[in-house]
């Protein structure tokens, strides 16, 4: 894997303005803005309207140990643009990518991200929509002509894989996951992304 893809955020944070809505872990979007996340030859332009709704971070508050439910803008971001993705307008696979990558680029160590991405590999699957319907976003994805797809679309909807200097921290967080879930997980399964 490579683990130096340029990766490109761009947004106004004074634009990126939300506030919780009701007793559930839930934000609102408030006010209309644009990001363009630009991936070596391709382009992902994000229109977010005012009342998409998102929870940031899924999952429990015991999981701030490896990353924040919101964070600072740029990975908030990144969980914002997730949670969008993963209402069809990636599929999963590259959802999850995208992530780690933004997660990165946003300053969270490739442990956290790697943790991340495999748990959302292991755990993530009944939260994605295969249908783009949401009527506060637009989407448009772009690759420069000529050059043969892009970044993401270059690495596919494979799984990726990591180096294994990280396996035993990673596998050892993800196992500490599944315990207070109570979803066991085979280590075996964990391995598989270290190939």
């Amino acid at each position: 894997m490579n683990k130096n893809n340029a990766i490109q955020v761009l947004f106004d944070e004074n634009e990126f303005r939300y506030e919780q809505i009701g007793v559930e872990k839930k934000w609102q979007i408030i006010s209309d803005f644009t990001t363009t996340i630009s991936m070596g030859k391709e382009t992902y332009t994000y229109g977010i309207g005012t009342g998409f709704e998102t929870d940031f971070r899924s999952g429990p508050d015991w999981l701030n140990f490896i990353a924040d439910k919101i964070g600072e803008s740029p990975i908030a971001m990144s969980w914002l643009i997730h949670d969008i993705n993963y209402e069809g307008y990636l599929s999963r696979m590259r959802a999850d990518k995208l992530l780690f990558y933004m997660l990165l680029n946003g300053g969270l160590s490739q442990v956290s991200s790697q943790v991340i991405y495999i748990g959302l590999q292991v755990f993530g699957s009944f939260n994605y929509k295969d249908e783009r319907s949401n009527p506060h976003i637009t989407f448009k994805h772009e690759i420069l002509p000529g050059t043969g797809g892009g970044a993401l679309r270059s690495i596919g909807d494979d799984v990726m894989t990591f180096d294994s200097q990280d396996m035993e921290e990673v596998k050892e967080k993800l196992m500490e996951m599944a315990g207070r879930e109570g979803c066991p997980i085979s280590e075996t399964k964990i391995e598989e992304y270290y190939k």
